[in-house]
């Protein structure tokens, strides 16, 4: 923004005007008759005052088609329009109907745009009476990052005239509007964006008419965009998997579920991944199981017990009979990274799988690849390099094409399509813009932010859709891996970065001067003394009765020493009570032979009571630890032979006990755990200060990794284990002036403030109205 509009933020006393510009969608019902003398639409008076000249819409005439039409003029009583596009005739009143996107302008003191500006020619009506309330906050009390919460407010027009009665039957939800603020004889130019939102619905009396507003965070509450099987067969799948969204993989992803699809091309297959290529078979990498046990990869043609790679596709295909539960660590779509940071993930949701605004099409096309080109709204948000969903309307699942936009200039798209499902020509499409824009991302230092998100924590993340989830959830879910949060600022622009601690330059210093009445110290969660990050989650939690035999198996019988069986005790040894005893005066041994599949990793463990000696463990020629002290022992191998012998070796000291010995495979704990955990940090003396107010916390993240998931878990300690505090900090102050997650110092001669205090700002509670700012504040 500029420095007229910079110097205009600072001062209480100027003079402030606000554009609105908003796109309603209009809708007039009415008993309309048609006149062929200058092709106009007559109904009773104030049926169309609220429509405008320029106005594009639909005409719906009862047996004939919906036909595209522009109001070329009006009666000043609303009781005729007279429109270009189609020609009238001289009809009888019936029920007709105009809908479509509009945009109206409206300001504060009535402001008209010059020739030159964008747009050109433009009077904003003024009837503002206030510009904008409005609440934005990422703080949720227990945690504190994710999604910034959707906004919430309102703007209020002047209706004493009526003017605005026809409004109510609009439609005012998820609609584009824009907040611009300027001063007494600013140039069209030197306006800066102060909000930029959609519509939340209308409330309307004989004095007011108010449009409730959010962020555009409210764009995301809804599911991503996945192609959805048809059930026609193939990679469309059957019957069952009818209007199911395709599944999505980001990354390396751990022992997914694959969506059976049945045989394709005379082969079992299963997809993970069905929205365009995968990366291809990394031997370090991709692993396929049925039950829990590998099998042999092939580059084709799998026979029995073999498994290849559909890149394409993103699919697996088996040989022999249908597995019985098939799972694989595969690694997702080419369109990312195939290790992808947090930031890096989403990216690839928010510029290639948010469906955000949509509008009709009435151009007749026929479903194929290559280029198409059709007529659009030219306030419709595309852009070239974006990408676009063109759907029949009657039937959007089974007709449609997406593609990559490579035209957009004066309400005409192009797309290259690339990806289509149905047949046929229709005249009749909902075009809708899938993914941000470049421009529509915050830029930052070194590229925009994603780029700076990435470079503060690399860390890599994995992310698996068996059936599609919704935008706002699964945003969440990468964000809270690394701390960061996520959102829209007042600029409409997609903003995203991690909670630090307050540091660096305050934007605003709050304090007696600026401070107003409900100034309060809010309740904070306790520090927090132990922190877990949990990291490599399994996609597909097994039970016992998942796996096979193979993989469930404990090798060893009689672990828990029921009965005295099938172990071989040397001297001093017994079973007994359910455990085996040993006695001191002799070194021996307590034997049993095993099977074991050689190069399989295993995991021995086992309970031991002692008091004295060392108990030593091994398995066939590999001795695999000592213990000599009580506790539960587990010893990580890989087997070396098939029938190898176990041995439980004490030496002449060693008094104690022996229990719940068993042999698992390494896998068996993977399967059943939806993530592993490093050791904990933890802090005794913030336990011991805050007792039990100190939080045990733990958090699941999609993160891949140990290391990662321990300096994350660090991270968090060192941000959280000390005392925090929260603040409810209203101030006469110019709204519009600070930006979430920016730094502010707060002053007072309460709360320990008087020395001043570096806070970071979490919530804004602005209003235009009285110049009033109340912050939550944080640090």
């Amino acid at each position: 923004m500029g420095a007229a509009f910079d110097a205009l933020i600072t001062d209480p006393a100027s003079i402030r005007d606000y554009l609105v510009t908003a796109q309603p969608y209009a809708i007039v019902r009415a008993s309309m008759a048609q006149q062929a003398a200058g092709n106009r639409l007559l109904a009773a008076a104030g049926t169309f005052t609220v429509l405008r000249v320029g106005d594009a819409l639909t005409l719906t005439r009862p047996a004939l088609a919906d036909v595209p039409v522009t109001i070329a003029d009006l009666a000043q009583d609303g009781s005729w329009v007279a429109v270009t596009g189609v020609t009238l005739a001289d009809v009888a009143a019936a029920a007709l109907e105009l809908t479509g996107l509009v945009t109206r302008y409206w300001s504060v003191h009535g402001y008209n745009s010059s020739p030159t500006d964008s747009p050109a020619n433009v009077h904003y009506e003024g009837r503002v009476q206030n510009a904008l309330r409005f609440t934005r906050s990422m703080y949720g009390g227990a945690r504190i990052g994710g999604r910034s919460i959707p906004g919430f407010g309102d703007i209020t027009l002047n209706n004493g005239d009526g003017a605005c009665d026809g409004f109510g039957e609009w439609g005012w939800d998820g609609r584009r509007i824009t907040v611009e603020l300027g001063g007494e004889d600013f140039a069209r130019a030197d306006f800066g964006i102060i909000f930029v939102g959609i519509t939340d619905g209308c409330t309307l009396d004989d004095g007011t008419f108010s449009i409730a507003v959010k962020d555009l965070t409210k764009l995301l509450d809804q599911d991503l965009y996945s192609p959805r099987y048809r059930g026609t067969g193939g990679f469309e799948g059957g019957v069952d998997l009818r209007d199911q969204a395709k599944p999505i993989c980001i990354g390396k992803c751990l022992n997914v579920e694959l969506v059976p699809l049945g045989i394709v091309n005379g082969r079992f297959t299963f997809q993970f991944h069905g929205g365009g290529a995968v990366h291809t078979y990394d031997s370090g990498w991709h692993v396929v199981r049925d039950r829990g046990v590998p099998l042999t990869y092939v580059a084709a043609n799998p026979a029995a017990g073999q498994w290849t790679l559909d890149a394409a596709n993103g699919a697996v295909i088996v040989g022999g009979d249908e597995p019985k539960l098939l799972t694989a660590d595969v690694i997702g779509s080419v369109d990312a990274p195939a290790e992808p940071s947090a930031a890096r993930a989403m990216e690839y949701l928010a510029t290639r799988r948010l469906v955000l605004d949509s509008a009709i099409s009435l151009s007749s096309l026929t479903i194929g690849t290559g280029s198409r080109t059709l007529a659009l709204r030219d306030t419709m948000p595309m852009g070239v390099g974006g990408y676009a969903l063109i759907a029949a309307t009657t039937a959007p699942d089974s007709n449609w094409m997406f593609g990559q936009v490579t035209g957009w200039a004066a309400g005409v798209l192009t797309v290259t399509v690339t990806a289509t499902a149905g047949v046929g020509t229709f005249a009749d499409w909902t075009v809708t813009k899938v993914g941000l824009l470049p421009g529509e991302i915050a830029t930052a230092v070194g590229g925009d932010v994603f780029d700076a998100l990435h470079a503060i924590n690399p860390a890599v993340v994995q992310v698996y859709l068996r059936d599609g989830g919704n935008a706002l959830d699964v945003l969440d879910e990468i964000a809270n891996s690394i701390g960061a949060w996520y959102g829209f600022n007042r600029a409409g622009l997609f903003d995203a970065g991690r909670l630090e601690a307050p540091a660096g330059a305050a934007v605003l210093a709050i304090d007696g001067d600026n401070l107003l009445d409900g100034f309060a110290r809010e309740e904070a969660r306790a520090p927090v003394w132990r922190m877990s990050v949990g990291f490599a989650r399994n996609w597909r939690v097994m039970g016992v009765d998942d796996l096979a035999d193979s993989v469930r198996r404990n090798a060893v019988a009689n672990g828990t020493f029921d009965s005295d069986t099938v172990w071989t005790k040397g001297t001093g040894w017994s079973i007994a009570g359910g455990m085996a005893s040993a006695a001191a005066g002799s070194a021996s041994d307590l034997t049993q032979s095993i099977t074991l599949d050689v190069g399989q990793d295993y995991i021995l463990a086992a309970d031991v009571t002692r008091t004295a000696g060392t108990l030593t463990f091994k398995v066939g020629a590999l001795t695999l630890g000592a213990v000599s002290a009580s506790g539960a022992v587990e010893y990580a191998f890989t087997a070396t032979a098939a029938t190898p012998t176990l041995t439980v070796s004490k030496d002449a000291a060693f008094a104690g006990s022996l229990d719940n010995i068993a042999i698992t495979t390494a896998q068996l704990r993977s399967f059943q755990a939806a993530y592993r955990y490093p050791v904990a940090s933890a802090d005794g003396r913030v336990r011991s200060l805050y007792g039990q107010r100190a939080v045990a916390d733990r958090l699941d993240t999609l993160l891949l990794y140990e290391a990662d998931a321990l300096a994350e878990q660090q991270r968090q300690m060192d941000l959280h284990g000390v005392p925090r505090a929260v603040f409810t900090a209203p101030a006469k102050t110019e709204p519009f002036a600070v930006e979430i997650g920016q730094a502010v110092s707060l002053t007072d001669g309460r709360f320990g403030l008087s020395g001043g205090r570096l806070m970071r700002v979490l919530g804004i509670d602005e209003d235009a109205g009285d110049n009033r700012v109340t912050l939550t504040l944080w640090g």
